[in-house]
């Protein structure tokens, strides 16, 4: 079993794999559907994955392309990136709908679509946010999400090893070294996931603008997230590949400060 890079879907499937492709149904049933490949994605139902071989799998269909990483949706779209100079291509389905030059880590929301520019900023690191193709802000972003264009969330660095989150809304930032996860809502809040610095093993589920929350010690890899009636499953790996699934936020449990967490 390969638990390298999870996707958990709406439906509460995972898709795992790094020279190999699984799917896990749950805890105690899962199958390889591939012996090869790597950056596998739901969209919506369907899994795609870089092949290994310059091709891009997508659901029972091969493309001939393939991408350094993969960003998929709830819905039809997904987009594959290309490092070097730096490109997204967008896609509906089968077909690339899109092509954006010199861009990075895009991200979908709800009739919505965004990404940074450029891939590469010299010499000042700086890099604007477009969402729906207007400039929402600039800085030293590293990372970003959002749940519509008025909920935005990005991560600026403040130095070589420390972070800050700056949103459109309400935020609070617990240490100097999160990283940004996910963002999700649950009954009417705005809630983040973040980690802390390999190898501190520290992930963090608050309402964004809240000290207050849960946490999670141990290392989760390339962690992803998603709300099953009342709790908060998140699905990573270990350092070495293997999977660490079942990962479980119960949001009727008390919650912690999390600035006395350690």
């Amino acid at each position: 079993m390969n638990g390298w890079f999870p996707k958990i879907n709406k439906g509460g499937d995972i898709i795992s794999g790094d020279s190999g492709i699984w799917v896990t149904i749950n805890p105690n049933k899962y199958i390889q559907i591939d012996t090869t490949g790597t950056r596998p994605i739901w969209v919506s139902s369907l899994f795609v994955y870089n092949r290994n071989n310059g091709q891009t799998q997508f659901g029972p269909n091969i493309l001939n392309v393939a991408y350094n990483d993969y960003i998929g949706s709830d819905d039809t779209r997904w987009a594959g990136f290309t490092a070097g100079l730096g490109s997204v291509d967008i896609y509906d389905g089968r077909i690339i709908v899109r092509t954006i030059p010199k861009a990075c880590i895009p991200r979908f929301a709800t009739n919505s679509f965004g990404y940074l520019i450029p891939y590469q900023p010299k010499p000042d690191n700086i890099r604007q946010l477009m969402v729906n193709d207007s400039t929402f802000t600039s800085g030293i972003i590293t990372n970003w999400d959002f749940l519509s264009p008025e909920i935005v969330v990005v991560q600026e660095a403040t130095g070589t090893y420390t972070r800050v989150f700056r949103a459109s809304v309400a935020v609070v930032n617990v240490t100097t070294d999160e990283n940004l996860i996910k963002l999700f809502h649950y009954k009417n809040e705005v809630w983040i996931v973040s980690n802390t610095s390999f190898p501190d093993g520290m992930t963090f589920v608050r309402p964004l603008d809240s000290y207050y929350g849960y946490f999670i010690k141990g290392i989760l890899m390339n962690p992803d997230a998603r709300v099953i009636d009342n709790s908060l499953r998140l699905v990573a790996s270990d350092n070495l590949g293997m999977p660490k699934f079942d990962n479980w936020i119960n949001f009727s449990q008390p919650r912690f400060d999390l600035r006395l967490v350690s």
